[in-house]
């Protein structure tokens, strides 16, 4: 294409056309040019193409702004810090319904049935059974 062009006119016309690109710009193209253009090298609107992309990249990179983030009031850190460092049993839930119902606290059936379910194998006395958690809410039906 350029091979019977004077090399100056050359030179002169790409730097006309890219003149108009950050160093960054032109870096940004060169480097994509190895993923886009493998099997021949770009002709130079391919090449402005490549510079209008690493252009458009840069700018939006400079518009981001990190966010603000307020600091932590202490005691917020202090109970967050609590939470973590306290190991808490993920069937403490199960473990709350039992005691309630022990206290003599009405609870749906299907409540005591989920709580015994997660606590089977874990509790050491014998909980109530699904049956018998069935029969005490039929009876808390009929009174």
């Amino acid at each position: 294409m350029w091979g019977d062009a004077d090399p100056d006119e050359v030179r002169s016309t790409w730097a006309i056309e890219l003149g108009v690109f950050e160093a960054d710009d032109i870096k940004w193209a060169l480097n994509s040019m190895r993923t886009s253009f493998l099997d021949y090298p770009p002709t130079l609107f391919q090449f402005a193409a490549l510079c209008r992309d690493g252009r458009k990249r840069r700018e939006q990179s400079v518009r981001l702004v990190a966010p603000q983030i307020a600091a932590l009031p202490d005691a917020v850190v202090a109970k967050v810090g609590e939470f973590i460092a306290g190991k808490r049993d993920p069937r403490d839930w199960a473990r709350n319904i039992v005691r309630r119902s022990e206290r003599g606290e009405a609870l749906p059936a299907i409540s005591l049935a989920y709580a015994d379910e997660a606590l089977r194998g874990v509790r050491r006395s014998p909980g109530p059974t699904v049956e018998t958690l069935r029969e005490a809410d039929a009876e808390q039906r009929t009174l």
